[in-house]
């Protein structure tokens, strides 16, 4: 099998060892097809997505960690629900469809609020209340935005 050399091999998972971005048209990146690998920082874990593209998966990362205790963000269990959410949406396309819409929503109201995507807004104190901006939406509610127990994180 001949690959490209854009393309790498990790932990037996081929795909590309560009990490998304979502700066030159978020839209475009986050409206992708789905499938891929998702890197950590400096390559310490990698997860292949069937349904979800590297880009959202990034993103979902992010709001899943702005989401969770500052001593419980672990990646590990972090990228456990990515993955269950992944494997969720190939079977549901309702599903797949609301981490997308959601997703795209989120970044959206970040760009309309500020001149940055979510991604890209570097303090958690900040990206957090637009999380709770969102907790009308059904991928928000599923994540417990708005819930008590994250009201105080």
């Amino acid at each position: 099998m001949q690959i490209p050399s854009h393309v790498t091999a990790f932990a037996g998972i081929f795909g590309s060892a560009t990490p998304p971005s979502i700066k030159a048209d978020p839209e475009a990146v986050l409206s992708q097809p789905g499938g891929g690998v998702l890197m950590g920082p400096e390559a310490r874990w990698a997860i292949h997505l069937v349904t979800i593209n590297p880009a959202l998966g990034q993103l979902l990362l992010m709001v899943l960690r702005d989401l969770s205790p500052l001593s419980m963000q672990s990646d590990s269990t972090l990228i456990l629900r990515i993955t269950a959410y992944d494997e969720a949406a190939a079977r549901d396309t309702a599903l797949e469809n609301e981490i997308r819409d959601g997703l795209k929503q989120l970044d959206r109201l970040a760009r309309r609020v500020g001149t940055q995507g979510y991604a890209e807004i570097p303090e958690r104190s900040l990206r957090r209340p637009l999380l709770m901006q969102m907790s009308h939406l059904p991928l928000f509610q599923r994540l417990g935005v708005g819930h008590s127990a994250y009201a105080a994180v």
